[in-house]
């Protein structure tokens, strides 16, 4: 059987990966497909494979098989060039989410201040106020 070598069927990988992302664009674009309702009715399913993965040890797996090398190799290589791109695309999405806590956080009066060691008090307002916050926009 005449079968491609590795490098051979990686470089094409790549190339008809790069040559389809517009069409990938475009046909989700166009879609009508309900992605959010198709995905969120999946979630017995999700939950079910990642019970799976865990009892079978799939997860440690995959990270001794790339190792802290793979990672570091991954992160000198993608990781550092997408970093600040990715949190800038981000910027309108993380100001949306955060506001409604941030507004919170400024209506928030804390209890006064207690000597060293006796102000659990004031860490338990934050977070009550942040579970609330989150229960309250779903």
């Amino acid at each position: 059987m005449n079968v491609a070598t590795p490098q051979a069927a990686a470089a094409k990988w790549v190339a008809r990966s790069q040559a389809g992302a517009q069409t990938y664009g475009a046909n989700v674009a166009a879609s009508n497909v309900d992605w959010a309702g198709l995905t969120s009715g999946a979630q017995n399913t999700w939950s079910a494979s990642v019970a799976n993965a865990a009892a079978n040890g799939y997860f440690a797996s995959g990270v001794n098989d790339a190792g802290t090398a793979g990672w570091k190799a991954g992160v000198a290589s993608k990781g550092v060039a997408r970093y600040s791109p990715g949190v800038t695309a981000g910027q309108g999405k993380y100001t949306t989410k955060e506001a409604p806590y941030l507004t919170a956080l400024q209506g928030l009066t804390l209890p006064a201040r207690g000597v060293k060691g006796s102000n659990i008090g004031r860490v338990q307002a934050v977070d009550d106020l942040m579970q609330a916050t989150k229960k309250s926009i779903g």
